[in-house]
């Protein structure tokens, strides 16, 4: 009897690699490459889809809560005191002025957010008004047109 299996874009690119391989259009070590896996874990992949078929390559963590949630008792503490104090702050402001409460909430916008970028927190990329910056350039400029 068939089921609906519902798979993300990855596990369907995962389904159509493992089918290419059972159909011999596609070679273990051609589809460890194609999917950025190590050949073992294409080699688990398949004995997944023999064994559960389609279903076998779904994300065993769906449906779980995260590990790393809080307790919905400190959810609704939080939650309950941006209401009374901080109605009208945006998440961050908000997040910033709970730190006052002594509630020690995590920050990822600072760090998360420049490491995404490839910078390091802190340092400075706005080079475009710098007038040393410019200064220099202008002066790396004028010394090349004065060679030619």
């Amino acid at each position: 009897m068939p089921c609906l299996v519902t798979l993300s874009q990855r596990e369907l690119h995962r389904l159509e690699a493992i089918q290419k391989i059972r159909d011999c259009r596609l070679s273990v070590v051609q589809a460890a490459e194609l999917l950025h896996l190590s050949r073992s874990q294409v080699h688990r992949l398949l004995q997944a889809y023999d064994r559960d078929g389609a279903a076998g390559l779904v994300s065993k963590k769906r449906g779980w809560p995260s590990n790393r949630r809080h307790t919905d008792a400190f959810r609704n503490h939080v939650l309950d005191l941006v209401r009374a104090h901080y109605a009208d702050f945006g998440p961050t402001l908000a997040r910033e002025k709970l730190t006052n409460h002594l509630l020690g909430i995590p920050d990822g916008s600072v760090s998360n957010g420049s490491q995404k970028r490839g910078r390091k927190p802190g340092r400075r990329t706005d080079f475009v008004n710098d007038p040393a910056v410019n200064a220099r350039r202008e002066e790396a400029l004028a010394r090349l047109r004065a060679t030619e």
